[in-house]
């Protein structure tokens, strides 16, 4: 069970990051076009 927690916390802390990726791009884009 340890195992499987891991791996749900890894996938789950990855989703976070690739999220907050997104966002800053998205930030960056919108502010280099103004």
């Amino acid at each position: 069970m340890p195992e499987l927690d891991k791996e749900i916390w890894l996938a789950y802390s990855t989703g976070k990051v690739l999220i907050g990726a997104r966002k800053v791009i998205r930030l960056l884009k919108t502010g280099t076009e103004k």
